[in-house]
Formats: structure tokens, C-alpha cells, sequence
């Protein structure tokens, strides 16, 4: 009787150290950050709200009025990273992400040429 109440006061104990722990504590040693700069193709102008996300997780933040983003918390490993903006074509590059690493990692997207045509459809009365 004494063992299991020994057992399960230091099982308490120790859930409640890590509880205390900062989350990023935690995670550290499996994942690390990308960052970088995303800017116009022709123009080399800093291109500010495209979206850059790592492809298959949750991890994806906006770039600022200078073109630069920051992703914390990426998982270690091959990863695939897309930036995307209206009026940009989207571009993928894959990385790989050490544990505890930042990994640099710029953008430029090319303007998108293709214009699209509406057509007013036509209402046939019988």
C-alpha cells in the first residue's frame, strides 16, 4: 500500500513539473523555424500578406509590409514550404528543418499574366 501511494505522489509530481513547463520547452528539441523574405519577380519589391505555409501541417503565417515571415515551430524533417498571394503564381520549395534550427528561405513570385474573360450567359425564353 505504501509503494502505491509512493508511486502515484512522484507520477502527480512529475505531471505537474512538466505542466509547468513552457510549451516551448517542450517541443524544442523536434522542431525547428523558417524564415525568410517573399518579394516581386520583376520588380524585387517586397511583397507584404502572402500566405507561407509548410504544406501538411498547421504551420503558416502572413508576410509583413517588408516581405518577411517567420514560422516557429515547424517539425523536423524534408518539408515542403508554398507561398501564395493573389495575383502571384504560387511557389513550393522543399527544406529540410533541423531540431532547434532556423532555415532561411526567400520567395519571389512571378506576377500572374493570365487575365480571365466573363461572358454574360444568354437566357433563352421558350
Amino acid at each position: 500500500m505504501q509503494l502505491r501511494r509512493s508511486v502515484l505522489q512522484a507520477s502527480l509530481l512529475l505531471t505537474g513539473v512538466v505542466a509547468w513547463l513552457p510549451s516551448g520547452l517542450t517541443a524544442q528539441g523536434q522542431t525547428g523555424v523558417v524564415l525568410g523574405r517573399i518579394t516581386d519577380t520583376s520588380t524585387g519589391q517586397p511583397i507584404d500578406g502572402a500566405q507561407v505555409v509548410v504544406v501538411g501541417t498547421n504551420r503558416g503565417v502572413v508576410s509583413n509590409r517588408e516581405g518577411a515571415y517567420r514560422i516557429p515551430g515547424v517539425p523536423e524533417g524534408e518539408r515542403e514550404v508554398r507561398a501564395i498571394n493573389i495575383g502571384y503564381a504560387q511557389a513550393t520549395q522543399t527544406i529540410t528543418v533541423q531540431a532547434g534550427a532556423a532555415v532561411t528561405l526567400d520567395f519571389t513570385l512571378q506576377s500572374s499574366s493570365s487575365t480571365q474573360s466573363w461572358s454574360t450567359p444568354r437566357v433563352r425564353r421558350p
